[in-house]
C-alpha cells in the first residue's frame, strides 16, 4: 500500500496539464494518477479518456470516487487538477493534514455565505439548511483511505444526485461525521480565482506557463 496517492484531474489537452503534471511527478513521492474528464485525450500524457464519460466538470468530485475504486490501496489521496503547479516536495506542503481524516483548502457554510452560486445549482430535492458546507475549491482536497471509502459509500444515494461537486463531498463527509481540517501549506496559494506563482510552492489555479 502506497502512502500517498494523487488524482490529477485533466480537463485539457494542453502544455499547461503537461508541463503541471511534469513537475507534480519530481516533486512527490507519491503515485500520480491522471483521469481525465468528458471527451478529453491526452496521448503524450498516456491518458486514454475519461474513466466514466458521463461526468463532467462539476462531477469531479465522483470522478475521485471512481479512480478510487480503480486504483491500488494507499494510505491517503488528494486531488488536483490540470492548473495546479506543485513545484516544492508536495508532502511537505500537506504535513499539517497527513494524518488528518480529511483536509480542505475551504470550508463554505450556508449560513455564512448564502450567495455562493454553487449552491443555487442541481440542489432540487436535497434539504439544504444552515448547517451545509461545502469546500472550495476541490481542487486540493486531501482524504484518508478510511474518510474517502465513508464518503463515496454516503454519495451514492439518490438524494445527492443533484449536488454540485464540492458540496455533495461536503455533506457526505458531515453525514458520516467527518470534519475537514483547514490546509495550511508553507509555500504557495490555493484558490478559486487564478493566481501568480512567485516561487517554490503549491499554486492554483495556474492556466499559463
Amino acid at each position: 500500500m502506497t502512502d500517498l496517492t494523487v488524482i490529477f484531474g485533466v480537463h485539457q489537452d494542453c502544455p499547461v496539464t503537461e508541463f503541471h503534471l511534469q513537475e507534480l511527478r519530481r516533486n512527490t513521492l507519491g503515485a500520480v494518477f491522471p483521469v481525465a474528464f468528458e471527451s478529453c485525450v491526452c496521448a503524450a500524457l498516456k491518458v486514454p479518456g475519461p474513466l466514466d464519460p458521463s461526468l463532467r466538470w462539476w462531477h469531479c468530485d465522483r470522478m475521485i470516487y471512481r479512480a478510487f475504486e480503480a486504483l491500488p490501496k494507499s494510505k491517503r489521496y488528494l486531488y488536483l487538477e490540470y492548473d495546479t503547479l506543485c513545484n516544492f516536495p508536495l508532502e511537505q506542503l500537506y504535513e499539517t493534514v497527513w494524518d488528518s481524516e480529511m483536509g480542505a483548502v475551504e470550508i463554505v457554510t450556508l449560513k455564512a455565505e448564502p450567495d455562493w452560486w454553487f449552491w443555487l445549482l442541481k440542489r432540487d430535492g436535497f434539504p439544504v439548511n444552515d448547517s451545509t458546507w461545502g469546500v472550495r475549491p476541490m481542487c486540493g482536497t486531501f482524504f484518508s483511505r478510511d474518510a474517502l471509502a465513508a464518503i463515496s459509500d454516503e454519495q451514492s444515494k439518490p438524494s445527492y444526485e443533484k449536488l454540485f461537486c464540492e458540496i455533495r463531498v461536503g455533506e457526505a463527509a458531515r453525514s458520516v461525521g467527518i470534519v475537514p481540517k483547514l490546509i495550511k501549506v508553507s509555500r504557495g496559494k490555493m484558490d478559486h480565482f487564478p493566481v501568480h506563482p512567485d516561487g517554490p510552492g503549491i499554486w492554483h489555479p495556474v492556466k499559463t506557463i
